[in-house]
């Protein structure tokens, strides 16, 4: 009974000092307040114009504005970075958007979390998809110039941004550079062939047809194909190739 007693007298709503909450939870919610007050003020202080975008800033300086958290800042970058073109009920055209400055934002995203793919899905799907061949050519150059550093984990962009340009921009060269790159650094990796076989499709709508012999000469012969389906594509793309060459030209 006394133990009873005692349990009925303990304070159910004890009050806790504020010194107990976490340090980190603490900045994390300082900074999203300080971010909010800034969006409601830069949103209501833009009348007709938005201003162009601006220079993102260093690693380091991203880093210490979020108190060391680099993912705190990541993820709150890229909420701002897409919200950019709206903007006191405003819709800003891709058109507009600086996209030297665009690349530049994503390239230190991809900084701050290189594991990401987000910053690649923006690129090809999001920015990459407006109906400006220049502003598009900027951002598939730019997932040509991040793939190498991760070739297992972006082959993808940079092969879809290949499909995009062979067949929306009609640009053969350009997309066969970016398939040079794609194959020289994911051909011993474990990647769909349709990947890896997008420099022969591009050599051979280029009417490259020595060079692709060769090409595929090699493949075959240095034994780097395993799976028997693509050996046996390679191969009878070979030999039309070689007969192809043995045709005489017709004179005219």
């Amino acid at each position: 009974m006394m133990s009873l007693f005692r349990y009925a007298t303990i304070d159910k709503n004890p009050q806790r000092s504020f010194q107990c909450v976490p340090l980190p939870i603490l900045c994390s919610l300082l900074l999203f307040l300080i971010l909010q007050i800034y969006i409601e003020t830069f949103s209501y202080s833009i009348e007709k114009n938005i201003p162009p975008l601006p220079q993102p800033p260093t690693k380091m300086i991203a880093k210490l504005s979020a108190l060391g958290d680099e993912k705190i800042y990541y993820a709150l970058g890229l909420l701002w970075l897409q919200q950019y073109d709206r903007n006191n009920g405003q819709s800003l055209s891709y058109h507009t958007l600086n996209y030297h400055t665009l690349a530049q934002w994503l390239s230190l995203f991809t900084q701050l979390s290189p594991e990401s793919e987000y910053p690649f899905v923006l690129a090809v799907r999001n920015y990459g998809a407006v109906f400006n061949t220049d502003k598009q050519n900027i951002m598939f150059d730019w997932v040509e110039s991040q793939f190498p550093k991760a070739p297992l984990a972006r082959w993808r962009w940079l092969a879809e941004s290949i499909v995009q340009i062979k067949h929306h921009h009609k640009d053969h060269q350009r997309a066969l550079k970016k398939a040079n790159l794609l194959y020289e650094h994911t051909h011993s990796l474990d990647i769909p062939y349709w990947a890896k076989d997008l420099k022969i499709i591009l050599m051979a709508d280029l009417n490259e047809r020595e060079a692709l012999k060769i090409f595929i000469a090699g493949l075959i012969e240095s034994g780097v194909i395993k799976d028997e389906n693509e050996r046996a594509f390679l191969i009878q793309r070979f030999e039309a190739l070689d007969q192809a060459s043995q045709k005489p030209s017709s004179q005219p």
